[in-house]
């Protein structure tokens, strides 16, 4: 699992760009809101992330 940190002011193609090219590459992809599960870019696009920063679950296991 690859987690993308979304914060307000995110620049689109620095987030979103890579989450297109791993998602198509069939890696799982979460983006995770930091602060809301709703996030603005900075120019100004409403974004809604796929969790938020309490969903994620940590594994100290390789796989």
């Amino acid at each position: 699992m690859v987690y993308v940190f979304l914060a307000n002011g995110f620049e689109e193609m620095e987030a979103l760009a890579p989450v297109d090219v791993l998602r198509r590459a069939g890696v799982e992809v979460n983006t995770v809101g930091v602060g809301s599960d709703v996030v603005v870019s900075s120019h100004n696009i409403p974004v809604k992330a796929d969790i938020t920063v309490d969903k994620i679950v940590l594994n100290d296991e390789l796989e």
